[in-house]
């Protein structure tokens, strides 16, 4: 699936993918003991399409993963979830794709509009939520946009902005 879409992205003509993982096992998966498989895998997969195929894009100039930290805390200290996932892909071995990454705790539609503000074509996906909600796909052209950006805006910020104060802290930036 990562290189079916980030092959679609390309022949497109996006030039900055957006990729959220709200979801990625941390909820449903969780109560099944998949959460840490899926968010592996998925974190796994999309960096070795972009290692593998990064070259061949002909559009695609970067990529924006906008992941979550939620602020679960156990004996004193914050769970690992999906962006801890990716950080941790992403560092060990060091990732060596040609498309430069960019992985935050921050609003997905905020960074994607602010691209497509700076005059880049911009995607937005949200791909493997578990409860399949907000599992759609975004580009900052066609019709539609603004019904479906003000859907996933509120389920997002019900879901997760609203609850979560490591949104706004640039700590949790990491250009790759």
């Amino acid at each position: 699936m990562a290189r079916l879409r980030l092959r679609a992205c390309d022949e497109e003509g996006v030039q900055v993918v957006v990729e959220t993982g709200i979801g990625l096992g941390v909820f449903s998966g969780k109560h099944i003991g998949v959460d840490t498989i899926v968010r592996t895998a998925s974190a796994v997969a999309i960096r070795r399409v972009l290692e593998e195929d990064g070259p061949s894009y002909k559009n695609i100039r970067a990529v924006v993963f906008a992941l979550p930290i939620f602020d679960k805390k156990r004996s004193g200290r914050r769970t690992d979830d999906t962006f801890d996932s990716f950080v941790h892909e992403f560092q060990e071995p060091q990732y060596a794709g040609l498309i430069p990454v960019l992985i935050a705790d921050q609003d997905m539609h905020r960074l994607t509009v602010a691209i497509a503000r700076a005059g880049f074509i911009a995607s937005e996906l949200n791909p493997a939520d578990s409860h399949g909600v907000f599992g759609e796909y975004w580009q900052n052209r066609g019709p539609a946009v603004e019904e479906k950006l003000a859907l996933t805006t509120v389920g997002l910020l019900v879901q997760h902005h609203l609850i979560n104060p490591h949104v706004q802290n640039t700590n949790n930036y990491y250009i790759i």
